[in-house]
């Protein structure tokens, strides 16, 4: 700050203490204009949140929140694991499928359970050893079927937000062979039955909506466990969609059987038997005609012979 004043002013002493005077009395009003700044730059406003003890400011717990509420089905993928590979063929208390009920065996030492689990490779292919030590924890667990009904919820939301509901017309089209499949995999009515049509080579699919469940069906048709059908469908397996529309189909068999009645007979298995036997009858009639045209061929020889001889 410059100040100019008459050169004979400045030089008189009342001058120069007038000057001074006004000079302290600047100085600190500037300072205090000051403070006000640099005390809100250090302050906390009356509506921020208060630091907890230790120093650690509210904010920071909030960024860790998504991590506390993670969901326990995100944290279980060995129920993933059974519900893919194990819930097609076994209940845990449901009764015996294609397999048995595995609830006797989760009373079993863990060692000869963990042995069993990794036997079933041979059904459902290489397991790594997370995988066996999984299954096997979770058999063990006294919150098995809790765990599993998580895993199962978890996997039909995701089934919502990226499935279209499953069409049962479309389910039946694709098991009686009058839509392909996009993989091309065969029609399930040539190894099996539903609603009294198909073959029977396997078991009759009629009530196995209300045995396995959505998820189970699914699962069981998207990554089969039996040998015929892993070899029928490894290469060319079905889709999620797909699976999605067969299992609507079976829900709508369930529903079409009156309670306490037996599923219809397959009239396309007798077909089956019949054309069998129809077979076998032209395969034992060509092989007599084969050995009647040999034996008449030996008699012409023998004549050519005998007379060359004489």
């Amino acid at each position: 700050m410059v100040f100019s004043f008459p050169l004979s002013f400045a030089f008189e002493p009342r001058a120069r203490a007038g000057v001074f005077a006004l000079l302290l009395l600047i100085l600190p009003l500037a300072l205090l204009s000051q403070e006000p700044a640099s005390a809100n730059e250090g302050s906390v406003p009356a509506n921020a949140e208060s630091p907890l003890p230790g120093g650690e400011a509210r904010e920071e717990i909030a960024v860790e929140a998504p991590a506390e509420t993670a969901t326990p089905a995100d944290g279980d993928p060995h129920a993933v694991t059974y519900l893919k590979l194990c819930s097609g063929c076994h209940t845990i208390g449901g009764g015996a499928l294609t397999g048995p009920d595995l609830l006797p065996s989760t009373q079993w030492p863990r060692e000869d359970l963990r042995v069993a689990v990794e036997r079933m490779e041979v059904n459902v292919g290489p397991m790594t050893d997370e995988e066996v030590d999984g299954l096997t924890d979770l058999l063990k667990a006294p919150d098995v079927l809790q765990r599993l009904d998580g895993a199962r919820e978890q996997r039909i939301e995701e089934m919502a937000a990226t499935l279209e509901p499953g069409n049962p017309v479309v389910g039946q089209r694709l098991f009686f062979g009058e839509r392909r499949f996009l993989n091309g995999g065969i029609a399930c009515f040539a190894c099996h039955a539903a609603a009294g049509r198909g073959g029977n080579m396997a078991v009759d699919l009629t009530t196995v909506h209300q045995r396995l469940g959505q998820q189970s069906v699914m699962s069981a048709t998207e990554q089969p466990a039996f040998p015929m059908m892993k070899a029928a469908y490894g290469a060319k397996p079905v889709t999620p969609q797909e699976a999605a529309h067969l299992a609507a189909f079976f829900e709508q068999t369930v529903a079409q059987i009156q309670p306490g009645s037996q599923p219809p007979p397959s009239n396309e298995g007798l077909g089956l038997v019949h054309a069998g036997a129809g077979g076998f009858f032209i395969a034992v009639l060509a092989g007599v005609l084969l050995l009647a045209r040999t034996r008449r061929a030996g008699v012409r020889s023998r004549l050519i012979r005998d007379s060359y001889r004489r």
